[in-house]
């Protein structure tokens, strides 16, 4: 006969059930499901750790770019609607003296017409619509300033600190050389040119110029002069750009003469003191150009030099 079995103590028997208990599933075959990560007071999980990166959907960047566009567009408004009042007030002021801006631009003409003879209107509202276009164009002509410094202003913070350095040099000596031009064509062009015309007319022929048409004639030329003295900006601009060097230059210096002269022929009246008075200066601002950029060079190469000893000495 067995012995009878001695009972279980009550320890024994709760270490079997808990450990029962941690085997089975409390329902279904399956394995257990792991405890629900911690979630916030409406019992929702975390999505992501607090070091993963927020993701970017797309939307942000894409209005960012919008806004970033359309801020410079409003800035570009602002300037040019500063521009457009510039001229407004300048005009205003002009057009009481409009007519004596255009006695002054014919001044030339009319100190060389012969006794007797003088200008004209062929055109019914020629007499108020000419001095009104003149004070309008001088408006814009005096507020090229404020036009080269908005623009400045506008594109200043999108270029480096060499580029900055000489942008502003560059656009003064261009506004400078522009009224330069105009001024030489008033006070040097137009009396030999109108003295060779006005003594070139056949006899009995009476000259008497339409005022409008003069208008136009004396923009045209101060325009041409006006560029055309823009040969030592263009010059240094193609050689600090690199297109060429001042030794291939002065090498197609003859070319440059002869291209002189073409566009004084061009840009000018049929004669050739015009065309003479125009290719000269521009054959001298362009080894004024020359000039400066080798200065422009020269310059350059020391600081590089003096960058480089700085760097050894360290």
């Amino acid at each position: 006969m067995s012995e009878p079995r001695p009972p279980e103590s009550d320890e024994s028997a709760a270490g079997e059930a808990t450990a029962e208990e941690g085997t089975q599933p409390e329902s279904g075959n399956g394995p257990a499901a792991p405890p629900d990560p911690p979630g916030d007071e409406n019992g929702s999980a975390a999505s992501s750790s607090p070091d993963s990166p927020p993701e970017d959907d797309g939307e942000d960047s894409v209005n960012k770019t919008e806004m970033t566009l359309v801020e410079h567009l409003t800035e570009l408004r602002n300037r040019l609607l500063r521009v457009v009042l510039a001229i407004g007030v300048v005009f205003v002021a002009c057009l009481p003296f409009a007519d004596e801006l255009y006695t002054l631009l014919a001044l030339p003409l009319i100190e060389r017409l012969p006794e007797g003879s003088t200008m004209i209107a062929t055109e019914v509202a020629s007499p108020f619509l000419t001095p009104f276009k003149l004070a309008f164009i001088t408006a814009v002509a005096l507020t090229i300033p404020v036009a080269l410094h908005q623009a400045w202003s506008f594109i200043a913070p999108g270029l480096y600190m060499k580029e900055q350095r000489l942008a502003l040099p560059l656009l003064v000596s261009s506004t400078v050389l522009f009224f330069v031009g105009m001024a030489f064509a008033y006070y040097l062009v137009f009396p030999l040119m109108f003295q060779f015309f006005i003594g070139a007319a056949p006899e009995g022929i009476t000259v008497a110029t339409d005022i409008g048409r003069y208008l136009d004639f004396c923009i045209k030329l101060f325009f041409a002069f006006g560029i055309a003295f823009e040969v030592p900006v263009a010059t240094f601009l193609i050689v600090s750009a690199g297109l060429t060097t001042v030794a291939d230059l002065r090498k197609k210096r003859a070319y440059v003469i002869l291209s002189a002269f073409v566009l004084g022929m061009l840009l000018t009246p049929p004669d050739v003191i015009s065309q003479t008075l125009l290719a000269l200066p521009m054959w001298v601002l362009f080894e004024l150009g020359l000039v400066m950029c080798r200065l422009y060079i020269k310059s350059e190469q020391e600081a590089g030099e003096e960058e480089g000893e700085a760097g050894t000495a360290d």
